[in-house]
Order: structure tokens, then sequence, then C-alpha cells
């Protein structure tokens, strides 16, 4: 990366995730605004839930898109939601776990910028296609055997587990 570069990724990512939540915090609020970095499209919607909302965005340096994922602070449980953060900065680069390349804070919102999926939810591929032959569906098994077996080792657990929020790369067949 550039000299002026802002992600978080490789050493740093670890160290940070072993800091104290308020030298976190420190980081991210010394990086001023996501527009420095990033063109965030508030128009492309990828998703929704209770709390936050999905936008493409584009790396302004690489022109890589990317997915921003938009929380209200006052919708959200602010320990869960640090918790969240700090799991995603501890977790290194694997096939089968959306990776977290940027945080921002705003006044109101916290700004997770993440790996882009373009193939949807696991659960609307469910739903689209039909029941799943017993070798499609072990294929999915094997990729999610394999992520929380690799979350495990690091102590953590996913306890919201559900085909809703497994979201697949992209719309081919075989898609991780």
């Amino acid at each position: 990366g550039s000299a002026g570069r802002t992600s978080i990724s490789g050493p740093a990512r670890k160290s940070m995730a072993r800091r104290n939540t308020q030298d976190v915090v420190k980081h991210i609020l010394g990086k001023g605004s996501i527009t420095q970095k990033y063109d965030v499209d508030l128009n492309t919607v990828l998703g929704k839930v209770h709390y936050a909302v999905v936008n493409l965005a584009r790396d302004r340096e690489t022109n890589e898109q990317v997915a921003v994922k938009r929380i209200q602070i006052n919708r959200s449980r602010v320990e869960a939601l640090k918790q969240e953060i700090m799991v995603l900065l501890e977790i290194e680069k694997h096939p089968n776990i959306v990776e977290l390349k940027d945080v921002y804070l705003t006044d109101h919102e916290v700004l997770l910028v993440m790996e882009l999926f373009r193939g949807g939810e696991l659960f609307d591929r469910m739903v689209d296609r039909g029941p799943y032959s017993e070798l499609e569906a072990s294929r999915h098994i094997r990729k999610i055997g394999e992520a929380l077996q690799f979350l495990h080792r690091k102590g953590i657990v996913h306890r919201d587990l559900k085909p809703e929020n497994l979201i697949l790369v992209d719309k081919s067949d075989d898609a991780e």
C-alpha cells in the first residue's frame, strides 16, 4: 500500500485487535472521513438489517469495489457492535469469512468497509433453487464447517449462524 493508506491490514490489523477499545477508537477517529478513501454509492443498497444498511462503494486508489455496512449507533447495542468490530479485526484472511478492510466512525454511524460479495444470501438461493441435492448441500456444509473450525481455533463462536447470514461470493452454482 501507499504511505497515506489508512486500511487496517496484516500486522496492523492484528495489533489493533490486541489493543484496548479506547486505542482502537482513537485510531479510527484519527483517519478522517470515509470519503477521502472511498466513493460510497448511497443509491445502491446491497442489503438491509434492523440497524444497518449495506451500500456499494469503490476504493479511490485501487478502483476495487467493496461493501460498506453503515450501522446506526443509536439503534445498536454498543457492546455488541464493539465486539463485532474487535472480532473482525482479529480474524485473518479466510476464503469463507468476509474480510473487514477498514472502519470509520461518524457522529451517527459506524462504517465497516468489507469485501464485496454479490451472490446474495444462502437462504434466498435455497428458496430460488428449491431442494438441494445431498452433494450440493454437502459443499456448503463443508465450507461452513471449515470457517467455524477456523473461528473456534481462535476462541470465537458465531452465535447467529443461519442461511440468512451466509452470503455467497457470486451467483455461480459453486460459489464460495
